[in-house]
Parts: structure tokens; sequence; C-alpha cells
């Protein structure tokens, strides 16, 4: 009998965890639903009735609740009834009148769509109970929640009310003496702007009061949400009886099984990156080594390299001031010249420089000038009369050829061409400038 009813207990436990798993999860959408809506302009007296609404809806269920706590209850006296029944019966024991027959309650007579045996309606009413109990404080909590902010908000409402019925009348005081006592135009204007600033109060407090009823409106939405759960609550208590438990078991086992193996090849996994990474440190660590090994020999190459460069830099440093001796000497016996002298040759200099520079730019215009007249001799050789006009001292084979040209006025014969083409190959020094 204990292994049965321990058997009973697990199967209990498992059955209440489903359940109240679904249940949970449409408890969040549910609520989430809620968070989702709003309260509009709703004024105070149907706020009332809604909120008496949800007071006689929460009456309702801890009704219910105690209702199937006492069930329970009386179910569990009857089953203990029932198990000593069944130990008189196996020892052959007559029953006794405080035995009676076990009589089953009128909420378990109640018509479903399938036959349930005795201990899955009494699982059921278990499961059931505690779900309603955890599912009536949490909307419990929730409506008495509004509940206190839809109150608070009335109340300050009605001291917002209070407050500035006493501003308005203080205000309409002030302005009947200021008027009573203004003599002046600056009290008037005085006045004036107090009137204004007074109006600029009154918008910021009907600004207020929308805020406050669009709060309002939040609510009235809030509440009529939690009354839509409440209904959609009770829809699921009534198709809680025709759920499959015992599919429902086999799915959770074979799910968990599921999850063990895949916790299993997660910890091979895990295993494997843990060795993994310690050959990976492993290595880091020979690299490193290796690393500041290499260094350490490119140092070594590099000091004696350096060593030898300083060997060869000192040798050299030897032979440069056995070559410097003499210089040395010389800079000793160095005497400077007279600054005469210095002035004579820097001054003679200069004059070579000028005429080497006007000789050059002479022998340049000498050049161009014979370029042109070698052209136009080409070209045009009628045309060129006195050629030697722009010349100091002109050649007289060019006089005697220009003369023969102007008395004849006629075509140059052979020798004269060639003449000409002598004349254009002569050097420039033939010229005298």
């Amino acid at each position: 009998m204990s292994n049965h009813n321990m058997i009973e207990a697990f199967r209990f436990k498992d059955l209440s965890e489903n359940i109240s798993a679904i249940i949970d999860d449409y408890d969040k959408t549910i609520y989430e639903e809620q968070q989702k809506e709003d309260i509009g302009n709703v004024p105070s007296p149907i706020l009332k009735k809604k909120m008496k609404k949800l007071n006689e809806q929460l009456t309702f269920l801890r009704a219910e609740n105690r209702l199937l706590y006492n069930y329970l209850k009386w179910w569990c006296k009857q089953k203990i009834v029932q198990n000593q029944l069944s130990d008189l019966f196996d020892q052959s024991v007559p029953p006794t009148s405080d035995t009676q027959k076990y009589i089953p309650h009128q909420i378990l007579k109640r018509s479903s769509r399938q036959p349930l045996t005795n201990e899955k309606k009494r699982e059921i009413a278990e499961v059931s109970f505690k779900v309603l109990l955890a599912y009536s404080q949490k909307y419990s909590i929730n409506s008495t929640r509004y509940i206190e902010e839809c109150q608070d908000l009335l109340e300050t409402n009605e001291e917002n009310i209070i407050y500035l019925e006493i501003e308005q009348l203080a205000l309409e005081k002030f302005i009947q003496k200021l008027h009573h006592d203004a003599k002046t135009l600056q009290k008037k204007i005085a006045a004036e702007e107090l009137i204004e600033y007074f109006k600029d109060r009154i918008r910021y407090h009907e600004a207020m009061k929308e805020r406050k009823s669009q709060k309002s409106v939040r609510l009235r939405f809030n509440i009529d949400g939690i009354e839509k759960s409440i209904k959609k609550v009770h829809q699921l208590v009534d198709t809680v009886t025709e759920v499959d438990f015992d599919q429902l078991h086999i799915e959770i086992q074979k799910q968990l099984r599921e999850l063990n193996a895949k916790n299993k090849t997660l910890i091979f996994c895990k295993r494997q990156q843990s060795d993994a990474n310690m050959n990976l440190n492993a290595k880091k660590k020979l690299k490193a080594l290796t690393k500041i090994r290499d260094e350490i020999a490119i140092r070594n190459q590099q000091l004696t390299h350096y060593n030898e460069l300083k060997k060869k830099m000192e040798d050299e440093i030897l032979d440069y001031e056995k070559i410097n001796e003499p210089l040395r000497e010389m800079t000793v016996s160095y005497r400077v010249p007279s600054i005469n002298d210095y002035v004579n040759l820097k001054y003679k200099q200069l004059n070579l420089h000028r005429q080497f520079a006007v000789w050059k730019r002479k022998v340049q215009i000498a050049e161009r000038e014979l370029r042109l007249r070698r052209t136009e001799a080409n070209r045009y050789p009628e045309r060129i009369i006195h050629p030697w006009k722009s010349l100091k001292n002109p050649d007289m084979r060019l006089l005697k050829i220009y003369e023969k040209l102007d008395e004849q006025r006629t075509p140059l014969s052979s020798p004269q061409k060639m003449m000409v083409l002598n004349l254009k190959d002569t050097p420039i020094k033939s010229i005298a400038i």
C-alpha cells in the first residue's frame, strides 16, 4: 500500500506541475493583454460599479476555493474509510457499522464527455483546486492593486477639485479687493497681470485633469481585461477535466529523456572544449617560448655585429688620425692673407664675369641675325638688297653679289648661286662684329 501511495503522490505531483505550467502560460498571455489595454474618460460612478463587480467576482472565486477545499477534506476522509474497508476484506473480517459503503460526492456525479475513474477524478480535483488557488491569489492581488489605484485617483481628483475651488474663491476675493482699492493705472495693470497668471494656473490644472482622465481610461480597460480573464478562467476550469493526463505524462517523460540525452551530449562537448582549450594554451606557451628564444638569438647576433663595427671604427679612427696629422700641423702654421689682395682678386673676377656675359650675349645676337638672313636668302633672295646695313663690317663677297642683283634684276647664274650657298656655309668667325 505504501508503494502504491508513493506512486500516486509522484503522479499527482507531475500532473499538478503540468497543469500549473499550462495555466501560468495562459495567465501570462492574459496579463500582457491587460497591460496593453487602456482606460479613458470615465466618470467616478462607473468606476465604482466596476470595482463592485470585481469584488463580487473575487468573493465568488473565494467561495469556489472554499467549496473545493471542503470537498477535498471530505474526500480524504472517505478515502481513509475505503482503505480500512479494503484491509478488513483482505483479512476476512466483517465490516462494522462505522465502515459504511463508499458514496461518491455530488461533484463527482456530474456527467463528463469521457468516463473517468475515481482516482483520476480525485487527481483532477486536487490539481484544479491548487491551480484555482494560485490563479485566484494572483488575480486577487492584481484586482486589489487596480482598485487601490482607482481609489487613489478618485481621492486625488477630489482633493484637486477642493483645492481649485478654494483657490478660485481666494482669487475672486483678491480681485474684488484690487478693484475696490485700484485708484491708479499701475494697480489696474498689476491686477490684470495677476489675473492672467491665475488663468495660466487654471489651464495647467485642466491639463492635469485631462491626464488623470486618460489614466482612468486605462484603468477601465484594465478592469474589462480582468473581467474577460476571469471568464476565461471559469471556462478553463470547465475544460480541465477533459485533459488526457496519461498521454500528457508520457509526453513529459519523452521530453525528459530527450533533455537528458541533450544534457549528456552537452557535457561531452564541454569536456572536448576544455581539452582543446588546454592544448591550445600549451601550444600558445610553446609558441611564446620559441619566439623569446628567436629574439634572444637575434639580439646576440646584433651584439656581435655591433662589436665588430666598433672594432672597425676604432681602426678607421686610428688611420684617419695618422692622415690628419699633417693637416693639423698646417692649421697650426696657417696664416691669413692680407685684405687688399683679396679685394683686388675679387674685383678682377667680377669684371671677367661681366665681360664674359657681354660677349656671350653678342654671340647669341649674331647667331640669330645670321639665321634670319639665311632663311631670307633661301626664300626671297631678290628682296634682300642691303643686308650689310645691319652689320658693322660686311663681307665684300656679299656686296659684289647684291650690286650685280641691283643692276641686272635678273635671276642669279649658277656660279652666283654657288657663292650664295658658300656664304650660307661660312662660319660666324669670318664676319667681324
